[in-house]
């Protein structure tokens, strides 16, 4: 058994065995128990393999992204009572951890009210105005990440913060396709509003809306059993080939239309001319990589790993090969891909919000890619730093491995300086190298640990810098991928064999889920994200009243924070109804206190003792206030309302 991501959850458990279909119809409610590891990650509540995964992959980072338990247990598709849960669809509490897996049964009434604890906000976008945008930027010059979000997408934004990090080698002449090309192309296609308010994208079923967004062909060959053929026959009979919505399924979908007509002249012009000036220094034979940046990846509260397309294009390309614009559209295309649009959905973001930018640069050719990379890179409370690899040799996909059986499986290393000095620990060997051999060396190792330790640190300054002093992180965790290339790549160019870093994208836990005013109270943002229940404790002591907030966190989140069980103070509001004269309040005197003003503090269930720079604070039975050389004391009523209480909560309790 091994657990990729940690988590408590509840669902009706569906098995699928090896050849057998039901993937496509799986549902957010779902506990998917599978004998292969899927090529995507359709909606669940989480999944158990019966075969080892790859711990980086993005189907593993885009189970980390939705927060749902992601592990592998051998025989679990033999095991007799999950397959009794599965074919009655038994109601199930799960909890995965470092320690292993328990289950529960729970009434339906008990999974209703779980359910129920499950509405949050969804993630904020801040679209940019296209028409304000220039058609591309230099992203070795251009603004900030933060900045640049809205702009370019997240991907994009995040490699702008790569190239902030001194010493650190990246893919040649980086350059970022704004949104603005995609809001033109896009405008060619003005009915799609008054689409995506209609039948199959209001109150229709996800086969109907990937019959829709991807046509016929891709249905069938997703959806392939006589149940699917007939669904898709009785859907088309209500849409005549002369209705939009039957000429896109009859055809090859929303995502083939986009793909396949030409953008605007006027942006065809401007895409290519930037292309063929920015890379005018490496051979036109060379690939240039287009790589899909949406606004709604990487963001805060949704990380869209895995979820679009990215293309190859060329400036002179031969005539099986795609030009500039031809690979660009495929990439906006993707945008309309059924797994993003279910993922969007599932977070209930409005899918006109967002847009599609581009990182572009010189493509990784597999014949001189030594080996490739994902790696996760931690900064954990004590301030240590903790970096997980999984490495593979040659072009063989870490991120996206073959699903073959025997499975693949990269090379594991861990390297970490928790102990004061920077130590490797080979944890497994990749399936694809000789015994004893490695895929990285230590000394690729060891630079990446710094490179990366480099990169989080600047990452982590960048995003505190917009935040309130009492709001600022202090751990973060980022996933990277980095390849090995050979010495002349890119073409055209001298350059030595290289490791280079081609990605940054945080894996933080957001705290969008939680309302306006929950957002405000005077908390960390990470020590938020990670809440496990939110209170308020209020204490009278006429004429004082007085509001303490805390916190608790989540212990399976990592990483754990630490007040899984003692409470963080993070903010403390004294007012006085009259006047206090051995403190010198007068009537209607009021303040505050952050987190940042205790020295120590002790909180209970209904009392607490604040040790703050300039005053000691005690309530409950008895309260009292210390405040320079002034004392004043007093009887308290005080009372604990919990504001929020995470779903997790819950599933403990009942486990």
């Amino acid at each position: 058994m091994e657990v990729y991501n940690p988590g408590l959850t509840a669902g009706r458990p569906r098995m699928i065995r090896f050849g057998e279909a039901g993937l496509e119809d799986a549902r957010s409610t779902d506990i998917l128990v599978l004998d292969e590891i899927p090529d995507y990650l359709p909606p669940c509540a989480a999944l158990i393999t019966s075969v080892p995964q790859t711990p980086l992959s993005h189907i593993s980072l885009l189970a980390r992204s939705r927060g749902i338990p992601n592990l592998y247990m051998a025989g679990i598709t033999a095991d007799a009572q999950w397959d009794a849960w599965s074919r009655v669809s038994t109601r199930v509490a799960l909890e995965a951890t470092d320690e292993g897996m328990r289950a529960g049964i729970m009434t339906r009434d008990e999974y209703n009210q779980w359910r129920s604890l499950l509405e949050v906000e969804p993630p904020q976008l801040q679209p940019a105005d296209p028409a304000g945008l220039p058609w591309t930027i230099d992203l070795e010059t251009g603004p900030g990440m933060l900045e640049l979000r809205p702009q370019v997408g997240g991907k994009a934004a995040g490699f702008r913060q790569l190239l902030d990090t001194p010493d650190l080698d990246v893919p040649d002449a980086p350059l970022a396709l704004t949104v603005r090309s995609y809001a033109d192309h896009m405008a060619q296609f003005p009915w799609l509003q008054d689409l995506l308010t209609g039948r199959p994208f209001q109150g229709g079923s996800a086969r109907q809306r990937y019959l829709t967004l991807s046509g016929r062909e891709a249905y069938d060959e997703r959806y392939p059993s006589p149940q699917d053929t007939s669904a898709a026959l009785e859907f088309l009979a209500d849409y005549p080939e002369s209705t939009l919505i039957g000429s896109l399924a009859r055809g090859s979908g929303l995502v083939g239309l986009v793909a396949s007509t030409p953008p605007p002249e006027d942006v065809v012009v401007a895409l290519q001319e930037a292309v063929s000036t920015r890379f005018s220094h490496i051979d036109e034979r060379q690939g240039i990589r287009f790589r899909s940046s949406s606004t709604v990846e990487d963001v805060e509260g949704f990380n869209g790993a895995g979820l679009y397309t990215s293309v190859t294009g060329y400036r002179q390309p031969e005539p099986d090969q795609r030009s500039v614009a031809q690979a660009v559209a495929e990439v906006w295309a993707s945008y309309w891909g059924p797994e993003a649009f279910e993922e969007r959905r599932s977070a209930n973001m409005d899918h006109l919000e967002g847009a599609m930018g581009v990182l572009a640069h010189p493509r990784f050719d597999n014949e001189v890619e030594l080996a490739n990379a994902v790696l996760t890179i931690s900064i954990l409370p004590d301030g240590s730093h903790e970096l997980l690899v999984n490495a593979q040799a040659g072009s063989i996909p870490v991120a996206n491995p073959p699903t073959t059986c025997p499975a693949v499986l990269p090379e594991q290393s861990r390297v970490h300086d928790t102990t004061g000095e920077v130590v490797i620990e080979r944890m497994s060997q990749s399936t694809e190298v000789p015994t004893e051999t490695f895929v990285l060396s230590d000394a690729q190792l060891l630079s990446l640990f710094d490179v990366s330790v480099s990169i989080a640190t600047g990452w982590l300054q960048t995003e505190n810098a917009a935040l309130a002093d009492h709001r600022q992180r202090s751990v973060l965790t980022l996933d990277l991928e980095a390849r090995h290339m050979d010495s002349g790549w890119p073409l055209g160019t001298e350059a030595p064999p290289r490791l280079v870093i081609k990605q940054s994208r945080s894996l933080e836990p957001s705290a969008s889920r939680f309302s306006a005013t929950l957002q405000s109270l005077p908390a960390p943002r990470d020590l938020l994200a990670r809440a496990a229940r939110i209170r308020r404790l209020d204490c009278v002591a006429p004429p004082v009243v007085a509001h303490l907030w805390s916190l608790t966190t989540d212990p399976l989140s990592f990483p754990d924070l630490g007040y899984s069980e003692t409470p963080f103070a993070a903010g403390l509001q004294i007012s006085a109804d009259a006047p206090i004269p051995d403190l010198g309040w007068e009537a209607g005197h009021s303040q505050t206190w952050t987190h940042l003003d205790m020295t120590s503090s002790t909180v209970a269930e209904t009392s607490y003792e604040l040790e703050l720079a300039d005053a000691h604070i005690v309530m409950g039975p008895e309260a009292s206030i210390v405040l320079g050389g002034a004392e004043w004391s007093a009887s308290a009523d005080c009372t604990a309302h919990v504001l929020w209480a995470s779903p997790d909560s819950f599933l403990t309790d009942f486990l």
